[in-house]
C-alpha cells in the first residue's frame, strides 16, 4: 500500500471518529428531551439523612462520639425488624439500640467485649438451627442453615467503645 493511499484512509478515519464524536455531544441534551428528565437546576435533592461526619470529629472521646451516632440515627427514622429476623435470628440479651433498613440489615448494640459477644452470638445461633462459620480475621461469622425465611446470615462484631456493634446481613430464601 502506497503512502498517500495510507494518508487517504487515516483522514477518512479521523473524519469518522470526529463525526461520531460530534454525534454524541449533539445527542446528550436532545435525548433529555425525549426521555423527559428534567435539568439538574430543577430537581431537588432529598433530604441528608446521614451522619455528619464534621460533627463526629469534634466529639471527644469515643463515648460522646457512640452517643452522638445514637442520636443521629435515631433522628433519621426506623424501620420495623423484620417478623422473621425476630423468629429465626433474634436478639442476645441485653441487647438494645436497634437499627434496621427493615429489609435485610439489622444492628443493634450490646454492653460487653467483642470476643464475647461473639462467643455468645454464635452459641445463640447455634441453638436455633444455625451452622457457624468464623470469619478468621474479622470478629464475626457467616451462619448457615437449611430452612427457614432466612437461610445466610454474616454477623459482624465491632467494638464501640465498652460497647460491642452486632450487624447481621442476611439473605432470604425464595418464597
Amino acid at each position: 500500500m502506497s503512502e498517500r493511499a495510507r494518508e487517504a484512509i487515516m483522514r477518512r478515519r479521523l473524519a469518522s471518529a470526529l463525526l461520531v464524536v460530534a454525534a454524541l455531544i449533539v445527542s446528550v441534551p436532545v435525548s433529555g428531551a425525549f426521555i423527559g428528565k428534567a435539568p439538574a437546576a430543577e430537581t431537588t435533592a432529598p433530604p441528608f439523612a446521614g451522619v455528619h461526619a464534621q460533627a463526629l470529629s469534634h466529639a471527644g472521646d469515643i463515648d460522646s462520639m457512640a452517643s452522638l451516632l445514637e442520636d443521629m440515627a435515631r433522628a433519621s427514622g426506623e424501620a420495623d425488624v423484620p417478623a422473621w429476623f425476630q423468629r429465626d435470628i433474634g436478639f442476645l440479651p441485653d441487647a438494645r439500640d436497634v437499627r434496621t433498613d427493615g429489609i435485610s440489615t439489622v444492628g443493634y448494640l450490646v454492653d460487653d467485649a467483642g470476643d464475647d459477644v461473639l462467643a455468645s452470638l454464635i452459641a445463640h445461633m447455634e441453638a436455633r438451627g444455625w451452622t457457624a462459620v468464623p470469619l478468621g480475621d474479622v470478629e464475626g461469622a457467616t451462619f448457615v442453615r437449611q430452612a427457614g425465611a432466612c437461610t445466610w446470615a454474616l454477623a459482624t462484631c465491632t467494638p464501640v467503645g465498652s460497647h460491642t456493634s452486632v450487624v447481621f446481613r442476611c439473605a432470604q430464601a425464595a418464597q
